[in-house]
């Protein structure tokens, strides 16, 4: 579903497959659940909690236990993937479409 410049406030949103675009969020629970990415631009969140569902739950704790279970290897494999994950994302090259990762 496509979101234009809406207000969401005190909702509870499955951002799953959705695509937001200059929206405004308040006070709203935002999940993700692991399915087909949501695209977001240019949105402003205030006082919102974001939880992790189903297969996005599990990647979580699928890595917490890599990070605690592996010793030294795992942390250093965990550690590297959010190095990784604070890198922004390059942009798109002129005339590429976008993944459907």
């Amino acid at each position: 579903m496509e979101n234009q410049g809406k207000t969401f406030t005190g909702a509870t949103e499955v951002i799953d497959g959705n695509q937001y675009n200059e929206c405004s969020f308040h006070n709203c629970r935002l999940i993700y659940r692991g399915g087909e990415m949501p695209r977001i631009s240019g949105c402003h969140f205030e006082n919102c909690q974001w939880q992790f569902e189903e297969a996005a739950e599990r990647t979580l704790i699928f890595m917490r236990q890599l990070y605690h279970g592996m010793g030294t290897g795992g942390a250093q494999l965990i550690e590297a993937t959010l190095a990784q994950l604070r890198q922004p994302l390059a942009p798109p090259a002129e005339g590429a479409q976008p993944a459907n990762n």
